[in-house]
């Protein structure tokens, strides 16, 4: 049977009615996804360093271990055995790891913006584009910090401290 002009406008009428639907239904996905990040957020958990290197090393313990809990394994080297990698070998972990994060639906976004809050600064990780985890970005904790750390304040010493939702074991 040869396509009309009839089916064609029948069609494009069925197209232009499911507009709304489909514009409603992204949002409706957008709205279920901040909703997510926010209980996610609320799961976090302040994370206590005395040193910047302490922190920085901590964040990559937490970035490897929330990845592997999501299928995705990144060479672990152990502190002072190899410092430094050909850009050759660099590559070839780059690409094994860009391909299991692809086979495992795994997403890692790092966001720092004026539009959200300092606290929500830092590593995003989705799984099948649902958020899974996150990394705060260092913060030094204060009197004025915007979250209750008592040992952080103890006789008026800055400690830092992230927040994370990577469960300890």
């Amino acid at each position: 049977m040869e396509p009309t002009d009839q089916h064609f406008n029948e069609e494009l009428a069925e197209l232009e009615y499911k507009k709304p639907t489909d514009q409603r239904y992204i949002h409706e996905i957008r709205d279920q996804a901040e909703e997510n990040r926010r209980a996610l957020l609320k799961q976090c958990r302040p994370v206590l360093f005395d040193s910047a290197d302490e922190a920085k090393f901590q964040i990559g313990q937490f970035l490897n271990k929330a990845m592997r809990k999501l299928g995705v394994h990144m060479d672990h080297i152990p502190p002072g055995k190899r410092k430094s990698f050909s850009k050759h070998e660099v590559k070839m972990m780059e690409k094994r790891v860009t391909r299991q994060m692809k086979q495992n639906d795994v997403e890692l976004h790092f966001k720092r913006s004026d539009d959200i809050p300092y606290t929500e600064h830092g590593f995003y990780i989705y799984h099948h584009k649902e958020i899974a985890y996150f990394i705060s970005e260092p913060m030094i904790a204060t009197s004025k910090s915007p979250l209750f750390l008592p040992t952080a304040i103890i006789q008026g010493h800055r400690q830092l401290f992230l927040m994370t939702n990577v469960p300890k074991d």
